[in-house]
């Protein structure tokens, strides 16, 4: 257990030096280099050696410390001030290799394997979504294999790219269960959506037992159903406070996409836009028709008292 006699650090407040002052960190917490000196260590991965499409996700960690400036202390609704439940720091960015994707998943786990060993609870900033494997590899260690809490569009249990090429972001847990890394009957995955490359894509993932929530199906059961499934599957574990996530969840990996967060809602807005404008030109097309067919009707009423005059 690490050392927390000290006071927990404090983000540093906007009143006494502004958000565009001093070095950025994650959320204006001071910056460590031991891992032993904090409970909750703050870590970026700025890597994307495993994208097939977009690149750019290696300077995500840099810019969300610069955009974390935004942070308070303390949440507007719970009022729960994190920074005073555990010991919190940044602990800077894991090293990597942009010219070589082998060599980067070995650094990375290295870095992490040191952040198990020290007691820490690693919070990521990727990074593309490759780097979730030497991640699970560094605090898998001397635990039984972890369960996950899986925000994202797509599942990434694809097995390979490109004639065969394994490791890739889209391929990141399908490896994980393979090493044993994760259990995937304690797998749940929130909000997937989106077209296929083959009919049977998701198949293996379901296969294998891990629970599949559609974007479809979260807004259908709504907030409170999705997070009470997301606990039932991860384990009793997870029921517990997460203000001792420290202690308590050790082998539980929650790792999101941070599209979902957005991309995902704007779909389902633009869905229910489109539902309302069909609905809206179905309103008036029977309001049209119904004009019709009552005029119809009058000259029909008109042409029989005509016959009988």
């Amino acid at each position: 257990m690490n050392d927390v006699s000290n006071p927990f650090p404090q983000p540093v407040s906007g009143t006494v030096t502004p958000r565009f002052g001093d070095v950025a960190t994650f959320m204006r917490l001071p910056l460590f280099r031991n891992p032993a000196d904090v409970e909750i260590g703050m870590v970026g991965v700025p890597w994307d050696g495993g994208t097939t499409n977009r690149p750019g996700a290696r300077h995500g960690p840099r810019q969300m410390r610069d955009l974390s400036t935004m942070m308070r202390r303390v949440h507007h609704v719970t009022g729960v001030a994190p920074y005073e439940l555990a010991k919190c720091g940044d602990l800077g960015d894991a090293s990597v290799n942009p010219a070589s994707l082998d060599d980067s998943l070995e650094r990375i786990e290295r870095f992490y394997s040191k952040l198990h060993a020290a007691g820490v609870t690693p919070l990521s900033a990727g990074g593309d979504h490759l780097i979730t494997l030497p991640i699970m590899r560094g605090i898998r260690k001397g635990l039984p294999p972890l369960g996950m809490v899986h925000f994202d569009a797509h599942f990434d249990t694809w097995d390979t790219y490109f004639g065969g090429y394994k490791y890739t972001h889209g391929t990141p847990f399908r490896r994980a269960v393979e090493e044993g890394l994760l259990d995937p009957k304690r797998v749940v995955q929130i909000g997937i959506r989106g077209s296929l490359y083959k009919r049977d894509d998701n198949d293996w993932a379901v296969e294998q037992g891990m629970r599949v929530i559609t974007i479809e199906e979260y807004f259908d059961l709504g907030v409170e159903k999705v997070i009470s499934e997301a606990r039932r599957v991860v384990g009793e574990v997870a029921m517990r406070n997460f203000g001792f996530v420290r202690d308590r969840l050790r082998n539980i990996v929650l790792r999101a996409d941070v599209g979902i967060t957005e991309e995902a809602w704007e779909v389902r807005e633009e869905q229910q836009t489109r539902v309302r404008s069909l609905q809206v030109e179905r309103a008036r097309e029977d309001r049209l028709l119904k004009e019709e067919l009552n005029e119809v009707l009058d000259d029909s009423g008109d042409s029989e008292e005509e016959d009988k005059k």
